[in-house]
């Protein structure tokens, strides 16, 4: 079974660096919430319903996956609360972070979140 796992899992990130190689420039807006950094990639050709990839941390690591999602009409954003360790200020500032993106660009509601190679927050 664990050899069905992973020749999936090369598959994926065969199919990610061959999407990667497929890149356009990105277009990214920074701003700031609640005085910290934010951004925002936008793809070329966006979707209707406006997809977007939440990166929960460290914004450009296995920047194949951002790359994935914008060259399928996804948008992909974060904001910096690094060494907030989830306490009300960095859950306020994502709260913020979600209100502000929803009303200004009118995203779908339900982010795909991604952790990355498991530095974030843990349960």
């Amino acid at each position: 079974m664990k050899q069905k796992w992973v020749f999936t899992s090369m598959r994926m990130l065969l199919l990610l660096a061959v999407m990667a190689l497929q890149a356009s420039a990105v277009v990214q807006h920074d701003f700031t919430i609640n005085g910290h950094a934010a951004s925002l990639q936008v793809p070329d050709n966006p979707q209707a319903h406006k997809p977007w990839l939440w990166r929960a941390r460290f914004p450009n690591n296995q920047s194949a996956v951002n790359t994935a999602m914008l060259n399928n009409g996804a948008y992909v954003g974060y904001v910096d609360v690094a060494n907030l360790y989830g306490n009300d200020e960095a859950v306020a500032t994502w709260d913020a972070y979600y209100a502000y993106v929803l009303a200004t660009y009118g995203f779908s509601p339900q982010p795909a979140m991604y952790q990355g190679d498991g530095y974030g927050i843990r349960g």
